[in-house]
């Protein structure tokens, strides 16, 4: 498997047990977030395309809540917006007016719709490359709102300096 691949795993996983320390926090009281069946916890998972990398963010991040011992404690709900920005319009507003309990959002976009329809319901993202440009917060070093996540961006210094120690007299990176 190569690297990105398994640092995209690597990100869903560490989100995966970030969404189990926020449903952690939210279980336990009386709130207008459990669904009817069994007042389990409900958690939606968003891609914006079917995507190999896409997809093992969002194994991955499913497979972190089953291992955190949340398996009978959440009811998941996986959508696929199909690349259409209206389909992620749609599902954000599903999981708004269902009262969700938390939002995994895997890639920009998906992010980005997730975002628009809510500021009320923790949002955890995976496979963004920049929160700030995407204007998802502020800042990643202090995020702002009930976004948060990881992001895929690499060392540009190490690539760099790899690249360099390979090929010393290269003029342009592009």
């Amino acid at each position: 498997m190569a690297g990105s691949q398994w640092k995209k795993i690597l990100a869903a996983g560490l989100c995966g047990l970030m969404a189990a320390g926020v449903l952690a926090g939210c279980g336990g009281g009386s709130g207008s977030g459990s669904s009817s069946s069994g007042g389990k916890m409900k958690v939606g998972v968003v891609q914006i395309v079917q995507h190999p990398a896409l997809d093992e963010s969002n194994k991955g991040f499913v497979d972190a809540l089953n291992e955190a011992g949340l398996k009978d404690k959440v009811e998941i709900d996986e959508q696929n917006a199909q690349g259409d920005q209206s389909n992620l319009k749609a599902i954000a507003n599903r999981y708004v007016s269902g009262n969700y309990n938390l939002i995994c959002a895997i890639s920009t976009p998906a992010a980005q719709a997730m975002a628009n329809a809510t500021d009320k319901i923790p949002i955890i993202c995976t496979a963004i490359s920049d929160f700030e440009n995407a204007k998802l917060m502020k800042s990643e070093k202090a995020p702002d709102s009930n976004v948060t996540g990881t992001n895929d961006r690499g060392p540009v210094d190490k690539q760099v300096k790899l690249i360099k120690e390979i090929q010393p007299n290269v003029k342009k990176i592009g």
